[in-house]
Order: structure tokens, then sequence, then C-alpha cells
């Protein structure tokens, strides 16, 4: 599963496997495949989160061998994984500049014994949770990108008359939730005779645009989710 679903932004991925007939031994390798479209470029030591309890514990290794064509490899270290225990595994990833689909991921090992290969997990396809982050439909899924936007972006004013009080409606419609604190920017409304000041008069559906604004004559207004 991943963290966020937003181009361009840090992307926590968190693993977690349970092997049913497999001890892994120092030496193992855990090979994650398929995680291809980040902008992560090749780093033969990705650092692991200190969350990890499966490869970045003080049982094994803390870090993993990443290729940008979406292949992390991970080598277990002293006191192995035990066949029946749930290990996790979080790592970051830097989301692409552009919207992606969630590929398919895959997850294989090669066991050793003493340096010996002696048996193999083959590779299969990992599940997904296939639930809704951010109010992106499977945002939660790995590497499913999608580039924030506004379907429905309107403004109107209540009269043209010079002099007048004008008040100004704006309609916006967004494909991803606005979390507390983020911010909207209108610009342009170059012209009024409004001078910079914190606008106080503002009103927005169920007051989740806040009650103020940031305003500067140059046109801009600055509006904060509450």
């Amino acid at each position: 599963r991943q963290s966020t679903p937003g181009t361009g932004a840090t992307n926590t991925l968190t693993v977690t496997l349970t092997s049913t007939t497999h001890q892994a031994t120092a030496g193992s390798i855990v090979t994650i495949s398929g995680l291809a479209g980040s902008a992560t470029g090749n780093a033969p030591t990705l650092g692991l989160l200190p969350t990890s309890n499966a490869l970045g514990g003080a049982t094994t290794a803390d870090t993993g061998a990443w290729t940008e064509a979406g292949t992390l490899l991970l080598t277990v270290a002293a006191g192995g994984l035990t066949k029946g225990t749930a290990y996790e595994v979080t790592f970051e990833l830097t989301n692409p500049a552009g919207a992606l689909t969630s590929p398919t991921v895959n997850v294989a090992a090669t066991l050793k014994d003493g340096g010996v290969t002696v048996g193999t997990v083959v590779s299969v396809a990992m599940v997904k949770p296939d639930a809704a982050l951010h109010g992106v439909s499977n945002g939660a899924n790995p590497l499913l990108v999608v580039v924030p936007a506004f379907s429905v972006k309107s403004i109107e004013q209540s009269t043209p008359f010079v002099g007048a009080a004008n008040t100004l409606t704006v309609t916006l419609t967004s494909n991803y939730d606005l979390a507390d604190g983020s911010t909207v920017t209108i610009s342009g409304l170059t012209g009024s005779q409004t001078v910079d000041a914190t606008l106080t008069g503002v009103t927005s559906t169920s007051s989740k645009m806040g009650t103020t604004g940031t305003w500067t004559q140059a046109g801009t207004l600055i509006l904060t989710a509450a």
C-alpha cells in the first residue's frame, strides 16, 4: 500500500509479508518487482524507514538495492525471518509528475543457508488494498498517481456597476481531498479598489474554506481549508 497518490509527492510504500512454508535465513534475498514508473532513480542503498520490522530492525539489514525499473532487493540479515510471522517493510519513493496506473507488483525470494541457495519462493503478484485514499478511488494501491485538479472552476459577480460593493462567487470541485491547512489561490482579479487586507466577509460551503482570506490588491486571494 502507499501513503499518497499525489503527483511529485514523497510516497511511503508499505509491504507486509508472511511465509507459511519457509524460514528465510541470513543472506536470503526477497525481490519485490514491478514498481515501475516512480521518479526515484537507481539507488544501491535505498534506506528503509524505522517502522520496518523485517528488514530494518536489529536482526536484519536496513537498506535495499533499488533500480528505477521498479525492483527492490532486500537481504535478510542475522536472525533470519521466521515462517508464520508477518513482517512489514516501509520505504519511500518519489511519485512521477504525471498520472500513473498502479502496476502489478510481484514478490519472490531466494532462500540461502550459509551462502548456498537451498530453495526459492516463486514470483507471485502481491495483494493491493483497493481502498480509497485522499478521495481518490483505489488511491492506496501502490504507484497509482493522479494529477490533483479542479473539474469545476467557475467565478461570477453580483454587479458590474462602478463603485459598487461586488460579491464574487467561486465554485470549485476537486478530484482530490484538500486536507486541513491546504490553500487555494485565486489570482488575476486585478483592477478592484479593495486594498491589501485580510478579508473577513468570506463565506463558504459548510465553512470548509474558512471565514477569512488573504487578499492583495494585485488581484490574489488565498483561502485555507478548514
